[in-house]
Formats: structure tokens, sequence, C-alpha cells
């Protein structure tokens, strides 16, 4: 996992984030003579306000939670309505 952060309105980080994903998804690396696709899944959380670091690490991890649960390869953002699911 890792993390990124872009001071953008929510609408330009998902299309930020869904660019990355695509980019992952159509490439390929080369390992021992064998071409290796990847897909990855995305969770996004927009801070609006000042919050403890913890806080937006759970719910960006929620939105990732319910990316992997959607079928994987998604950029999912966080909604009220995810908290408290399981994924």
């Amino acid at each position: 996992e890792f993390l990124a952060a872009f001071r953008t309105e929510p609408e330009q980080a998902e299309a930020k984030c869904e660019k990355i994903r695509q980019l992952i998804e159509s490439g390929s690396i080369s390992l021992e003579n064998q071409d290796i696709r990847m897909t990855v899944s995305i969770g996004i959380y927009h801070v609006k306000k000042p919050k403890m670091a913890d806080e937006i690490l759970q719910k960006a991890d929620i939105a990732l939670y319910a990316a992997k649960a959607a079928g994987k390869n998604c950029t999912k953002v966080y909604k009220k309505k995810m908290q408290g699911q399981h994924f």
C-alpha cells in the first residue's frame, strides 16, 4: 500500500487516481522473460478540514476495501455509508 496526497478538489483527485489506475492496468513489466500485468485498487478520502492522520488513513482504507469488494481494479471515494460495512 502507498499514500498519495493531492491539493485539489475531490473530482480532480478522483480523475488523477483513475488515470494512475488506467496507466498501471495498461502497462506491464518484464521479469525473467515474462510480461507481468498489474492492476490496482484505489481508495480516496477527501479532507475538508484538518483531521488527525489516523482518521484520514482509516477512511481512505475503508474506501480501498470498498474498491476491492467491488471486484478490484477500480477507484472508490469514501462515503459515510461505507462506515461500518464489512468488506
